[in-house]
């Protein structure tokens, strides 16, 4: 699912099953359809059978609140992950500079001129 004409396609054909059409929130961005609690009854394998004749694939789920899905990598693993590279970029840029910075130092003692000045 991702456009308003496959909710509203979603909208027609579950609607009925569950009451009313207003009865369906849509998540796009996640492709997530949840069908909010009311006085019908409805199965999530009827569901899933209506939503399977519109010609979409779908399956049931729900949320994994401090699951085995909600583990450290899951929640932070990017973000650590592009905290890490960031310090190997800072401290390989450091090294490169304080490599060439020592390195123009010793030239210019190498290189030094001498000026001397006779009476």
């Amino acid at each position: 699912m991702d456009c308003a004409e496959e909710v509203a396609i979603l909208k027609r054909e579950i609607g009925p099953l569950v009451g009313t059409a207003e009865n369906l929130a849509f998540d796009i961005l996640r492709g997530k359809m949840t069908v909010l609690p009311t006085g019908h009854s409805v199965s999530s394998k009827t569901v899933l059978q209506a939503v399977s004749r519109t010609g979409t694939r779908a399956e049931a789920w729900t949320d994994a609140v401090g699951g085995a899905e909600d583990d450290f990598w899951q929640r932070r693993g990017r973000t650590t992950l592009t905290a890490i590279s960031a310090s190997r970029c800072l401290l390989a840029f450091c090294f490169k500079h304080g490599w060439e910075v020592a390195c123009c130092r010793h030239l210019v003692l190498m290189h030094e001129e001498v000026r001397i000045r006779f009476l």
